[in-house]
């Protein structure tokens, strides 16, 4: 039997993927995952869907600016733009600074 939980609605049995059900869509969670986000929305004093709104939000930014980056490599490279071997030794040295 679903259980309601702000807008969403949780199918499942313990340690058995839960079933997500949203107003336009669905996905499955591992019941571990729930438990983890149930948790830190306890901690935040905040209900479930708050949290998994945060945590998608979280995801796509971080996914998107790395695409962005991608995507500006890709035209950089076509553009011949490539850092010289010197560039390369030079942040290679103040990367390894501290290693040694």
């Amino acid at each position: 039997m679903p259980v309601p939980q702000g807008k969403m609605f949780f199918v499942g049995w313990a340690g058995e993927p839960v079933l997500v059900i949203f107003a336009r869509g669905l996905f499955l969670l591992d019941s571990d995952k729930k438990e983890a986000l149930k948790a830190i929305a306890t901690v935040m004093g905040r209900d479930l869907t708050y949290v998994l709104n945060e945590a998608i939000a979280s995801y796509l930014e971080m996914y998107q600016w790395l695409l962005n980056e991608i995507n500006k490599g890709v035209v950089e490279a076509e553009a011949g733009d490539f850092a010289s071997d010197d560039e390369v030794q030079e942040v290679f040295a103040k990367l390894t600074k501290y290693i040694e």
